[in-house]
């Protein structure tokens, strides 16, 4: 097959062809939107992402449950939650596909009473279908969950079954999208299509995005001149921030430059990761999607701050630039305060 690479190593898995990379970035932008869906307190969306008799387990003991229904469950415990996935590994065997990932959370459990971090392990099994790459099964566990105000070493629960549930908080009537700032999810995209030659530049085109938005956050971070961050942008390129910015939209390099000097002034960051990836190229056009966790200093306090953003791209001259970015404000909490008086996490 023309753009088939066989036996070149990725991460620790040999992909034999070009099929392979579009269903492990399939998979991939599928795990996103689960959490999407998931913190937006969608589950017809997370429904849409799997197949008609799609599960959801827990521990092996735990009885498996229709996918809709394990996730009810979840929102009677944890109505409002922040995920963010990593240490990914995704394995394409034909037209099935599992894939593995640690997370995060920020929640507020016991149906809102109690502020929580919390982590463990996610495995999600997938097929190929006509629509496109949908869950089968999504099995969650717990490695920890305690509160924010007395931490893993004093209060250690790791739950022996993903969420128990209080019935404290209606399933039926779910935290929407909208009220959380967050962007619907997308349908799951059906399987990609076009010649093997612009199947193949698409999938560099996703290392490349990869590449600059990852450049970006380290630009930010280290606080490298904004002139030079913003020619990341297209010369008519917009950047909106939605939180506590002064400014609250940017178009033309010049404002763009002004806005990020002035959250590098605001918001000094220690460390700023990016999880939950989510590309999908078109041509010379792209959207795709991201979420941050960082720990910051804000009038000289330590704060948790998170964000999402939705971007979208273009490739000019061979080379790809920010076209519109979005960064939405997901969480702002002190370091080790509780924020269950806060609607939204302090978001």
């Amino acid at each position: 097959m023309r753009g088939s690479r066989a036996g070149t190593v990725i991460g620790a898995e040999r992909a034999e062809s070009l099929e392979v990379h579009e269903a492990r970035s399939a998979v991939r932008r599928l795990a996103a939107g689960v959490f999407d869906a998931w913190d937006g307190g969608d589950g017809a969306a997370l429904a849409a992402a799997g197949t008609a008799n799609a599960r959801w387990s827990g521990p092996a003991d735990a009885p498996a449950e229709a996918l809709v229904d394990g996730y009810a469950c979840v929102r009677r415990d944890e109505p409002w939650s922040r995920h963010w996935i990593g240490n990914e590994t995704v394995r394409i065997d034909g037209d099935t596909a599992r894939g593995t990932w640690l997370w995060h959370a920020a929640s507020l459990i016991h149906g809102g009473a109690t502020s929580a971090w919390s982590g463990g392990d996610l495995t999600l099994d997938a097929m190929a279908t006509p629509a496109g790459w949908r869950i089968t099964e999504l099995a969650l566990s717990d490695r920890y969950r305690t509160p924010v105000d007395v931490g893993w070493l004093e209060q250690l629960h790791a739950s022996p079954a993903p969420f128990p549930s209080t019935g404290a908080v209606s399933a039926e009537v779910p935290v929407s999208s909208a009220e959380l700032g967050l962007a619907p999810p997308p349908p799951p995209p059906a399987a990609t299509s076009g010649t093997d030659e612009e199947r193949l530049d698409a999938l560099g085109a996703e290392v490349e995005i990869r590449s600059l938005m990852g450049e970006h956050i380290d630009g930010t971070e280290h606080a490298a001149p904004a002139a030079e961050l913003v020619e990341r942008w297209t010369p008519d390129g917009s950047y909106r921030v939605e939180d506590a910015a002064a400014r609250d939209a940017a178009i033309g390099r010049h404002e763009i430059a002004a806005l990020l000097d002035d959250q590098a002034a605001a918001e000094p960051s220690w460390i700023r990761t990016l999880t939950n990836e989510w590309i999908l190229v078109a041509g010379a056009r792209a959207t795709a999607r991201w979420r941050d966790l960082a720990t910051v200093e804000v009038d000289g306090t330590a704060r948790w701050r998170a964000h999402q953003y939705l971007v979208e791209l273009v490739r000019e001259d061979g080379r790809w630039r920010f076209d519109r970015v979005v960064r939405r404000r997901l969480l702002d909490a002190a370091y080790g305060t509780p924020w269950n008086g806060a609607a939204g996490g302090g978001a």
